[in-house]
């Protein structure tokens, strides 16, 4: 199914940005919520009782370590589709001609084009979701791979 419209969540300790945008880039909805079960769980509500259907929304967020764990494991479980970005790759993608939030960018690095792959989804492994990695040394050598 092809996605309508684009959600940038920007990952802090205490609380989570989000910014959705259209096809256009148009900004449609900003917000904050604290970045626990209880903030988690607020914003799938509104998400649910909002003006757009999830299921057409592709949610995107920096790798933030732990702190986004469980925002990226709550939007599985309800079967979305999520990126995590890598943070340079969403700097330097983008023009920074406006004071674009850090949420709004991750949103706008995927309406503009992209080279395939660039935005690799995540895995799941042992109920823990993991993004996927290169490795640093071939096996069996020391030698950088």
């Amino acid at each position: 199914m092809k996605k309508c419209y684009f959600m940038g969540i920007d990952i802090a300790k205490a609380t989570f940005d989000f910014c959705l945008l259209s096809r256009e880039g148009a900004v449609l909805w900003r917000g904050r919520f604290s970045n626990d079960a209880s903030g988690i769980k607020q914003f799938l509500a509104q998400l649910e009782g909002g003006r757009w259907k999830p299921s057409l929304i592709h949610f995107a967020l920096e790798s933030s370590g732990v702190y986004g764990k469980a925002l990226i494991g709550a939007l599985h479980q309800v079967a979305l589709a999520v990126s995590v970005l890598n943070p340079a790759q969403v700097k330097y993608s983008l023009e920074r001609t406006a004071p674009w939030p850090s949420a709004c960018l991750c949103a706008k690095s995927l309406t503009t084009g992209r080279k395939r792959g660039s935005h690799r989804r995540t895995q799941r492994s042992n109920n823990v979701v993991l993004p996927r990695r290169r490795p640093l040394f071939r096996r069996g050598t020391g030698e950088k791979a």
